[in-house]
């Protein structure tokens, strides 16, 4: 892609995701009044937990790709801004197209990003697998189901399927990621749930709630259901819908949703500057 392309590409999408982060977050603020709101201490936990979730995001993405470059970690935080734009295909759109800025190859980086999906849904599940045990719902034991998406990270028919797709798109690499790739971004996402869960059991913990496991793994299945519904913008309102109906509670678990999102967008924001910085850094380094 041309530098300037890029260039281009990457200051249209940082001002519409942000003017659109912005509409959320002060429509998230405006759901807030009247809500209880969790101590000072519980939001600071919760946004270093939500920094450390994001990072380790961002290394899975890094495993995916092969390659660790301060640029894909830019990208990745700045494609961060597209959840928040309607549509459900800004996200994707940026974190495939934004890290040609550090020289992968749009090809290899659109053929990594829905192996990369599936793996986060699987680590997603996997937390809220925990739910099945830890959980009070009827039918918690269905929470079992989210193992499923783990036995889709075989290479093997990604290979096949691969093959199949190049008959359409010819430019499309030969092979996926390695193996070793898949499982290392694997990891890394389950740290990703691990630290976001956790930080949503900590703001609910702070307005009168304490299921510490349960609410983690509500939260990882909340989050798959809320990611595979594309059209909600960083699915609104389908997390909360499903965390109330596996924890009940519905004030504390809305006042805690409100809580956890806003601690998200700082972390996003602190992420995507304090990642761009670095990236020019080390451009400037190695000129």
């Amino acid at each position: 892609m041309n530098r300037r392309v890029s260039l281009a590409l990457r200051w249209l999408f940082g001002a519409a995701g942000l003017a659109f982060m912005i509409t959320a977050l002060v429509a998230t603020i405006d759901r807030a009044r009247g809500s209880v709101v969790p101590s000072w201490s519980a939001l600071l936990l919760a946004a270093g937990l939500a920094v450390i979730g994001l990072i380790a995001a961002a290394r899975g993405w890094e495993a995916m790709l092969g390659a660790r470059h301060p640029a894909i970690a830019a990208s990745f935080f700045t494609a961060q801004l597209g959840k928040y734009i309607p549509g459900g295909i800004w996200q994707p759109v940026g974190q495939v197209g934004l890290v040609t800025a550090a020289g992968v190859p749009v090809a290899q980086a659109a053929t990594a990003f829905p192996i990369h999906a599936l793996v986060q849904v699987a680590a997603a599940g996997t937390v809220g697998v925990l739910y099945a045990f830890t959980g009070s719902s009827p039918g918690r034991w269905l929470a079992l189901l989210g193992i499923v998406p783990v036995t889709l990270l075989h290479r093997g028919w990604m290979v096949a399927l691969l093959r199949v797709a190049r008959h359409r798109v010819p430019r499309l690499p030969d092979e996926p990621p390695s193996q070793r790739a898949i499982v290392l971004s694997y990891g890394w996402s389950l740290t990703t749930f691990v630290a976001a869960g956790a930080a949503f059991s900590v703001l609910l913990g702070s307005v009168g709630e304490d299921p510490l496991v349960a609410s983690m793994a509500a939260f990882g299945l909340a989050w798959s259901a809320g990611f595979l519904l594309l059209p909600v913008p960083a699915g609104l309102g389908v997390r909360e819908a499903v965390m109330v109906g596996l924890l009940g509670a519905t004030a504390p678990i809305l006042a805690a949703s409100i809580a956890h999102r806003l601690v998200t967008m700082a972390a996003e924001a602190i992420l995507i500057v304090a990642s761009r910085a670095r990236a020019q850094g080390r451009g400037a380094t190695t000129r």
